[in-house]
């Protein structure tokens, strides 16, 4: 009570979960479950309907107790349920009915006479029916006498409703020792609800309800051992070759006789280059994987926060809309020249230089500005995803996002104007205002853009709510728009260049343009296959994700360093 508004600051920053704890009462009676007004049809799935009991203390009766807890539960003698999901009360009136398929009571200390010595000075003495002293306390709101309280092993005593509820309250944690519906972080340092174990954010200080056995897919960068072998094999072949075979391509480039030629071959060392920096991408990742190994959980939050994170993402957003605007460029400048094929091909020119030149500088140009803008400064309140103000700052869990954090500010300073409208440099330094110099410099790491998963690959998934929503698919639209060109443009190429082999008089020129007519074909049914086996999928699942039909961030790392690097 001395704390001031320190209480309700730590309240936000400590993520204080809305559960349901206190069944509903009608009347005289508690209804436990679906035996509550509007659900009495789901009877049908537990072959029976509700039943009235009194609830009393396990074993143990005392005499002169008038006031008692009629519940409200399923009659079948079959039915339990799942109390994981419970708290309080109901969780207290279930398992001590032993209408819990995994708990056992938890009410196993007696009220006796020396139980909450300096509460209930109204109490009444008594004797249970195992002839040990007792007492009762009176309900002043009807009257009757009760003993339903759970007595603490520090000499203080709380409600059933406060037990098994998240909370310490009795202040030695023994109201929340033997509940099997909440995870306790190591260290007796905060209880948890089991939801909230394993689901990739940071809720324990010691990182421990994402960093233990059971969370198998949060102790490396890639969780998977077939994307990891995968990543392994695809980074070096993607390497391996387009290293290989760079030098043939600028050779062609520089060899060109034609303005044709140059252009085919400059926007092919384009495509080179972006699979090249794809191919770096995967591999770097899965060198960072191998060092980091299963030590990666408890070191997430310095990885994210990163240089070396965000560099990787740049790479491969610059590599992919490399890739994808030359082969939307050369399938264009192709389908633009199919048509052609018979016309004498002109000597490279200065002009047309100029043309392939800008081209590619403007290929170039565009897939830097599309990968370095969400690293801007200037555009950090649309990017940014959280700060990390380290370890050493109990009041922050994990990286707060800007809610998160606008709450914790408001908890403080009182009602902000216009706080949906806080800057991140506003934010920092109405936080740095907070502490006190024995602080010295708060830590203000940013969860940059390609922060947003342990693989630092583009930010594809995103919701309606996220600030990055519109940058997003607008990268998606552009995308679609070039594999549409690309499977169209080969389309019309395969009908053209088969068209043109029929046109052809001379036999032995006609099998010449068969056979190419039929390689073009090949190279066509080739592209358009990756683009609905690799990249229809991709777009489909981020569509639904948009739409918060599914969750599709656990298929980050299949998508960075299989799916799309495939196509």
């Amino acid at each position: 009570d001395s704390c001031g508004n320190e209480n309700e600051v730590c309240g936000e920053s400590r993520n204080f979960y809305s559960i349901f704890d206190s069944p509903e009462q009608s009347r005289d009676e508690v209804n436990v479950l679906h035996c509550l007004k509007g659900l009495e049809k789901l009877d049908r799935f537990i072959q029976g309907d509700c039943s009235s009991i009194v609830f009393s203390f396990p074993g143990n009766q005392a005499f002169g107790k008038t006031g008692f807890v009629r519940l409200s539960v399923p009659r079948s003698p079959h039915w339990n349920a799942d109390c994981r999901h419970v708290y309080g009360a109901g969780y207290v009136y279930l398992s001590c009915l032993n209408l819990c398929r995994s708990s056992s009571c938890i009410l196993d200390k007696q009220v006796n006479v020396d139980s909450c010595r300096h509460l209930y000075r109204d109490r009444v003495y008594s004797i249970t029916s195992y002839n040990q002293l007792t007492f009762l306390v009176k309900n002043r709101m009807d009257g009757t006498y009760h003993n339903d309280i759970f007595p603490c092993d520090n000499g203080a005593c709380v409600d059933y409703t406060k037990v098994c509820n998240l909370v310490d309250d009795c202040g030695d944690g023994t109201d929340e020792h033997n509940c099997k519906n909440h995870f306790r972080c190591h260290g007796n340092n905060g209880i948890i609800p089991l939801p909230k174990v394993c689901d990739k954010s940071i809720d324990c200080f010691d990182y421990s309800d994402e960093c233990n056995e059971e969370c198998v897919s949060n102790k490396e960068i890639i969780a998977s051992v077939t994307v990891t072998v995968s990543g392994w094999i695809i980074g070096l072949l993607a390497v391996v070759l387009n290293l290989a075979t760079l030098p043939n391509s600028l050779k062609s480039v520089q060899k060109s006789k034609t303005n044709e030629s140059l252009a085919n071959s400059s926007l092919l060392v384009m495509i080179n280059i972006g699979d090249l920096l794809v191919g770096i991408f995967i591999f770097t990742i899965s060198v960072y994987n191998a060092y980091y190994g299963s030590s990666y959980c408890k070191m997430q939050l310095e990885w994210l926060t990163s240089t070396s994170c965000s560099l990787v993402g740049v790479v491969n957003s610059v590599g992919i809309m490399m890739s994808v605007l030359s082969m939307a460029a050369l399938s264009l400048f192709r389908v633009t020249n199919i048509s052609g094929s018979f016309a004498i091909p002109q000597p490279v020119s200065r002009k047309g230089a100029v043309k392939v030149c800008l081209v590619t500088c403007s290929i170039v140009s565009f897939a830097m500005f599309t990968a370095l803008v969400p690293l801007a400064g200037h555009f950090e309140d649309y990017f940014v995803n959280g700060l990390y103000h380290g370890s050493d700052i109990p009041l922050f869990l994990g990286a707060p996002d800007k809610k998160s954090h606008v709450s914790i500010l408001e908890a403080y300073y009182g009602r902000l104007r216009s706080s949906k409208a806080l800057s991140w440099e506003l934010i920092r330094q109405l936080l740095g205002n907070m502490f006190s110099q024995d602080y010295s410099a708060l830590p203000n790491r940013k969860v940059q853009f390609y922060g947003n998963d342990p693989v630092c690959t583009f930010k594809y998934l995103v919701r309606k709510e996220d600030p990055q929503y519109t940058y997003v698919w607008l990268s998606h639209v552009i995308q679609i728009v070039c594999f549409v060109i690309i499977s169209v443009a080969y389309i019309v190429i395969a009908k053209v260049s088969s068209r043109n082999s029929v046109a052809v008089a001379d036999e032995a020129t006609a099998r010449s343009f068969e056979k190419r007519a039929l390689k073009v074909q090949r190279t066509a049914a080739a592209i358009i296959l990756t683009d609905f086996t690799s990249w229809i999928p991709f777009i489909t699942i981020c569509i639904l994700h948009s739409s918060e039909v599914l969750d599709a961030t656990k298929w980050y790392s299949v998508f960075s360093l299989v799916l799309n690097p495939i196509n």
